[in-house]
Formats: C-alpha cells, structure tokens, sequence
C-alpha cells in the first residue's frame, strides 16, 4: 500500500484491485484496513475479478462492499443460536466433494426441525457459507474454489414459503462471488416458484445460470452426474 504499489497497479491486475479497494473504502480505511488486507489474496482478488469480467474498478468496488459487510457483520463469528440448542434444528451442512472437487452443502426441509425462524434460518445459512469458504481457502490445492448446494425440498410447505431467506440467500451470494457451482433444487413445489420468481431479478445472468430445478433425484442425470457417486 505505497508509492511502489501504486507504480505496479497498471502492470498487476491484482495490485491495481488493491490500489483501487483502498480508494473505495476512503474514510474507512483505517477502520477496515485488518478485513480488506485478509481479503486482498491473489486467489480472492480472482475470484471478483471474474465475476465483474477482468473490470479491476468494478472488482474493488464489489470487495470494498464485501470487506464492510465482513467487518460489520463478521460472519466467520455468527452463531446459529438454535444450533447451538440442538445440532438438528438446521440440516445445511457440508458432506463431501463431487466429482470436480467441489464442496457440496446439502440440505432437506424434512430434516430442519426449527426451521421456522428468518433471523435464525439466515443465521445458519451464513455460518454455513462462510465455513465451506475457509474450507475451500485452507486447502485450495486439493479442494476446488466453488460450491454446490443441494436444496431437497421433501416436506417443504405453507411454513416455509418465507420469501426473506431466500431474498438474503441472493443478496448473501454477492459477498461470496464465484462460489457457487450448482444449485441444484429437488422437487421444489409450484408454492415455491412464486418466491423464486421474486428473487430471480437478483441473480446476475452467470448466477441464475446455475440454478437447476429437478423434480426428483432421477429426473435430471447430467445435472447429478456431476457430483459424481
């Protein structure tokens, strides 16, 4: 962060993010500056270069907006209370890799005994991305930088159609540009379709791209070939 940085920024993609994440943060520099050094690794600075298409200013303007939602919120801190009760009032949980290396976070409506809650329904959703994230950057050459979701909708009903999850779901997945894989959704009822089709607009195109709807564990073999056995 000094004149000799500033002279390489045009010749380094990743130093000319860093140049230009300082300038967005301004005033809070100071303030953000331990979160913003945390978040300005080569292999993060990658992954919102790719999102923002190689744009260095839209990069650093994305991760400046991250990097205060992390100091803010500190989601590597958030404690789903109602887990912490009972480990089965909530069923998003990591529970191996695909076939490509990927990360998979599976979860079932069925199984989520206190799943009636937003506030802590978004609480466990953060902890359990930000989690699968560390995991993925502690061991970066045996695991792949991306995430699948497996959402199984058996037992989903009137309860559960609370369009704010799924709202703070889209919104959640900015601050974690690049991670998502797959999405694949399993036997989601037309009840749910409303919600989605609130929360679609959210959804940049690469984004919505990788949400595939199934209406059951057969029904789409490309899609679960994926994961591999």
């Amino acid at each position: 962060w000094n004149l000799a940085m500033a002279a390489s920024a045009a010749d380094n993609p990743h130093d000319r993010v860093r140049s230009l994440l300082r300038e967005a943060l301004g005033d809070d520099w100071s303030e953000t500056q331990e979160e913003a050094l945390r978040m300005s690794a080569d292999h993060t600075i990658d992954r919102y270069l790719r999102a923002n298409a190689g744009d260095a200013r839209l990069a650093a303007l994305q991760l400046a907006s991250t990097v205060r939602w992390r100091h803010g919120h500190r989601p590597d801190q958030v404690v789903c209370k109602l887990c912490a009760e009972d480990p089965a009032s909530h069923s998003l949980r990591p529970v191996g890799l695909d076939a490509r290396g990927r990360v998979v976070l599976y979860t079932c409506f069925a199984t989520a005994y206190r799943r009636f809650s937003p506030e802590h329904n978004i609480a466990h959703l953060t902890r359990a991305l930000e989690d699968a994230s560390a995991l993925m950057d502690g061991r970066r050459k045996a695991v792949a930088d991306k995430w699948v979701i497996v959402a199984d909708f058996h037992g989903y009903g009137l309860r559960d159609n609370d369009p704010r999850v799924t709202y703070h779901a889209a919104w959640l997945l900015q601050h974690y540009p690049e991670r998502l894989g797959l999405a694949l959704i399993v036997g989601a009822p037309r009840l749910f379709g409303g919600v989605y089709r609130m929360v679609r607009p959210l959804l940049d195109a690469t984004t919505a791209a990788k949400v595939c709807f199934v209406a059951s564990a057969d029904d789409d073999a490309e899609a679960l070939r994926s994961l591999g056995p």
